[in-house]
């Protein structure tokens, strides 16, 4: 496999959730990977996001950084009515419903009061030492970044996969395993996560530094 120092850009056009912890790109290769093995029957389809198209660090970590929302706006609360609509123009957001009151009866048009953060982002960015034509391959299965994909938030307007000499620094970026006796990398700090995928397997937990300020540190 032939890997390069890439960087992946997201424009989305749809408001993306804040979510609890960093979103690594290798967690999302990973999905589309599992996901694209269970449509072709492979029995263990799992052990696809073993086999990644990135490269990897001596300590077996995927090159592969979080991704880094930039243009951020503030967060909103959202009140919602199915069908619900919203897009954005230069300076406003605009909200399409066809029930303009908030209707706490059943039906398909009940509004319901979404206690979530969610914000405007023009741009989200990602580094990696991978194999471009693969990267781009699995990130064509991804129609939204972030939680709540299903009422359209952080849906995807287009992707771009380029070049960037800067990722051979920029990949670490992300949740990196750290020894106990070792001293915290500038910019980082201590906590307990989990490093690779599957992301969601709390029994995976290990000592590791985490970026305090990452869009600090992709300036």
């Amino acid at each position: 496999m032939a890997t390069r120092p890439l960087k992946i850009s997201w424009t989305l056009y749809r408001p993306m959730i804040k979510n609890d912890h960093p979103i690594h790109l290798d967690a999302i290769l990973a999905w589309a990977a599992v996901r694209i093995a269970e449509e072709q029957g492979v029995e263990n389809h799992f052990a696809a996001q073993e086999d990644l198209p990135l490269a990897k660090n001596d300590d077996g970590i995927w090159k592969a950084s979080m991704l880094i929302k930039r243009n951020t706006r503030s967060s909103l609360l959202f009140p919602m009515t199915k069908p619900f609509n919203v897009y954005l123009d230069d300076a406003n957001i605009y909200y399409q419903k066809k029930n303009i009151l908030f209707t706490p009866a059943t039906g398909k048009f009940k509004a319901f009061d979404l206690r979530l953060q969610a914000g405007w982002c023009s741009e989200v960015n990602a580094w990696c030492i991978g194999d471009p034509d693969k990267v781009k391959h699995l990130l064509s299965r991804i129609s939204s970044l972030g939680k709540l994909s299903r009422n359209n938030f952080g849906a995807i307007k287009d992707f771009s996969v380029n070049d960037d000499p800067a990722a051979e620094k920029l990949w670490q970026v992300r949740t990196l395993p750290l020894a106990l006796d070792h001293p915290v990398q500038p910019g980082y700090a201590r906590a307990m996560r989990v490093c690779a995928p599957p992301y969601w397997d709390k029994t995976r937990l290990e000592a590791c530094q985490v970026p305090i300020d990452p869009q600090g540190l992709c300036v």
